[in-house]
């Protein structure tokens, strides 16, 4: 049994399941709600664990999300000073 980490990103959440994208690759994982932190908003970032392809512990990435964010906010704010 191997265990593999990866980066995950919540993508969004439709009724009580938060639909996560694995890695590069952005594999789609179905996730209950309440196995996520509560408070998750969807751009949360994550580390999980697979075993044989099942999800066996998912961590918050605070900083990965924080970064990420940054990011986009800095390419709109771009897109947003382009026009004028």
């Amino acid at each position: 049994m191997s265990i593999i980490e990866q980066k995950a990103v919540l993508d969004r959440i439709e009724g009580s399941t938060g639909i996560l994208l694995l890695g590069e690759s952005e594999n789609i994982v179905n996730v209950p709600l309440q196995l996520l932190p509560s408070g998750v908003r969807e751009g949360d970032w994550f580390t999980v664990n697979l075993s044989d392809g099942r999800l066996t512990a998912i961590r918050p990435c605070p900083g990965e999300t924080a970064r990420r964010r940054s990011a986009i906010e800095a390419k709109l704010e771009k897109l947003r000073n382009k026009n004028k």
